[in-house]
């Protein structure tokens, strides 16, 4: 498998600490690249994309594609994943933000907020993948792309995935309020 962007590269442009363990992200970005993006862009121009790294052949859009809106793409799921992942860690840590004197868990509101803000953030870059690929000065480049509905592909999954996954009564458990 061809990763679509390296681990220093996550760890430097996100809010993932470089002490995380490349172990630990790199399954992170395996299942961004696997499940998400490659049902985004479809599985030909996906398997394209990886084939054209490997064999050091990739075009000048694809090159654009790849450093200008993969990347982004990418990081803002590993991160979205990885927050959401700390909700049902094995070692019940929680997510903590840091300030001078100690770590803290994040409040209810927070970790929503920073959560949301995530969901988002990829969101966004799903839908500029999708912009530029369907571009009418890019659509010919990119003749493998599977055109998809980005609005009814990448919301509905979302809340729906997290109605099911973390009912409210849930998530107060184990973030209470106060």
């Amino acid at each position: 498998m061809e990763y679509l962007t390296t681990l220093s590269v996550i760890k430097k442009n996100s809010i993932i600490s470089s002490n995380i363990q490349d172990k630990f992200l790199i399954s992170f970005l395996k299942r961004a690249q696997d499940n998400n993006l490659q049902s985004l862009i479809g599985r030909n121009l996906y398997k394209e994309i990886q084939d054209n790294i490997k064999n050091n052949t990739l075009s000048e859009k694809e090159i654009i594609l790849l450093k200008d809106y993969i990347e982004d793409y990418l990081i803002s799921l590993v991160e979205f994943n990885m927050i959401e992942s700390q909700m049902i860690s094995l070692n019940g840590s929680g997510i903590f933000k840091n300030n001078l004197k100690n770590t803290t868990l994040l409040s209810p509101d927070e970790f929503w907020k920073l959560l949301n803000t995530k969901k988002e953030e990829y969101i966004l870059y799903g839908n500029l993948i999708i912009e530029y690929i369907e571009d009418e000065n890019n659509i010919d480049d990119f003749p493998k792309y599977k055109n998809v509905e980005v609005e009814n592909y990448i919301e509905p999954v979302v809340e729906k995935v997290f109605n099911v996954r973390y009912p409210n009564e849930y998530i107060n458990s184990i973030y209470p309020k106060n």
